[in-house]
């Protein structure tokens, strides 16, 4: 996008003016060229939209942006490329935890509930 702006700059256009000649060029290959980058022009800044609403909002306005402003490219791409964050160690340790967790809980509930029994006469 940068190299895009700056080459219209040095020859005197702005970036419509340059998609401009792209589109009516009578060239088919450039032509094409010009469609693809108008597309990438309205991609960045959908994405640099997204960007900024998540920066500026709080975790329901981040997933309110992602459902309006949703990039399908990204998300197959992060589909495809998601690694499971899951080993045998972090799942020892969640367990370890989880387990530990839950025996404090049981404890504090059985000292509290402890004082509290009835004495049958």
């Amino acid at each position: 996008m940068r190299n895009f702006d700056e080459d219209a700059s040095r020859s005197n256009m702005d970036r419509s003016e340059a998609l401009s000649l792209f589109k009516n060029n009578p060239e088919p290959f450039v032509r094409a060229q010009g469609d693809r980058m108008e597309e990438n022009i309205l991609r960045f800044d959908n994405l640099q939209d997204q960007k900024i609403a998540l920066e500026r909002g709080g975790t329901l306005d981040g997933m309110i942006t992602l459902a309006l402003h949703y990039d399908q490219q990204l998300f197959d791409q992060t589909r495809e490329n998601y690694k499971w964050a899951w080993t045998e160690e972090g799942l020892l340790f969640g367990a370890l935890v989880f387990a530990m967790s839950l025996l404090g809980m049981i404890l504090a509930a059985s000292m509290l509930l402890g004082g509290r029994r009835e004495v049958e006469a």
